[in-house]
């Protein structure tokens, strides 16, 4: 499931797990995710995983 969320600059794309986790994927000027959520892991496909994820859900 993806969801796009508009930041300052950018937007980020964020896919939500069962356990409360999230992917968030940055586009070009957005906010780093070190700064929405606590990192995880950065995966190699340009996904971060991070742990409650401050954001607002797009329509």
């Amino acid at each position: 499931m993806f969801s796009g969320v508009i930041l300052p600059g950018g937007a980020v794309f964020v896919r939500r797990f069962l356990d409360g986790s999230n992917e968030i994927q940055v586009r070009c000027g957005a906010v780093p995710p070190t700064k929405i959520a606590r990192l995880i892991q950065v995966k190699a496909n340009g996904w971060v995983r991070v742990q409650s994820a401050q954001h607002r859900a797009g329509p």
